[in-house]
């Protein structure tokens, strides 16, 4: 059996209207996973109208603090042997306020598979850029955490809202873009036997000007695996789909599926395990 998982910046979630909960559950529902994770996580009522009545047949953990928006993984009810969530607080970096990372562990055919949510700090600032870079080391660590517990090279896999956006100008520096923040992450990654997998979709975030016309579409979301972390392809070679707005044709049905859902796409992978 393959493991499909999903990971969607849900912008805001609130469960506070009925006709964007039941959509954003039939978005997630068409792809039948096996493992959700989401980020900007708003309300009680939102872990209460999504998960216990929408999916209520995953069972759920959410990272907890002063932060205002919250992470939350999910799993299906009785489909693994054991699953673990724990909340990383070392993902941290920088500010009390920032959201922790979530770290789902489920047993399958008698081994573990590790999997990671996160929403690094959002910024072209000194500070968002050099916090996320400070998060970004933290990922080798804990992968060299789990090859310890699991006495060998550990299945892990990273998904989330990275907020690759780049660094502005400073005194004596020009800007960092952000494909060069991409192409950074990924060298890193690849030193520490990593993969920054490329997407079907390359950007996955969209936003739009008031008169309905688009303003601009970033690369913020992405998928990292250690490099014996067998993924499947999907139609056209990609290991991780986007899924979303970038499906529509027109500006106008893209612009009508963000306001309806949220700004950012769907990524979605499959484990051939």
């Amino acid at each position: 059996m393959g493991i499909r998982v999903l990971f969607w910046n849900i912008e805001n979630f609130r469960g506070d209207d009925p006709v964007r909960t039941r959509a954003a559950a039939d978005h997630i529902r068409e792809f039948e996973p096996h493992i959700v994770g989401f980020s900007e996580i708003g309300s009680k009522r939102a872990i209460r109208n999504l998960m216990m009545e929408q999916l209520s047949d995953f069972d759920f953990g959410i990272t907890d603090g002063i932060q205002a928006i919250e992470l939350m993984a999910g799993w299906r009810r009785g489909l693994f042997e054991q699953a673990l969530y724990t909340q990383r607080r070392e993902f941290k970096a920088g500010s009390d306020g920032q959201r922790p990372g979530a770290l789902l562990s489920v047993k399958h055919n008698g081994n573990f598979i590790n999997f990671l949510f996160l929403h690094t700090d959002s910024g072209r600032g000194k500070r968002d850029y050099e916090n996320r870079r400070e998060m970004f080391s933290k990922i080798p660590k804990l992968q060299s955490k789990l090859n310890e517990i699991e006495e060998s090279q550990s299945k892990f896999v990273i998904l989330g809202d990275l907020n690759t956006m780049g660094r502005d100008a400073l005194p004596g520096e020009e800007a960092v873009s952000s494909e060069a923040e991409i192409t950074g992450l990924s060298r890193y990654m690849a030193r520490n036997d990593m993969t920054l997998h490329v997407k079907s979709h390359r950007t996955t975030f969209l936003q739009y000007y008031p008169n309905g016309s688009i303003q601009f579409n970033s690369d913020l979301d992405h998928v990292i695996a250690s490099d014996v972390t067998p993924l499947k392809d999907f139609d056209g070679g990609s290991k991780v789909r986007v899924r979303g707005w970038n499906d529509l044709n027109t500006d106008a049905e893209r612009i009508d599926w963000t306001e309806t859902l949220s700004d950012h796409a769907s990524v979605e992978i499959e484990l051939d395990v």
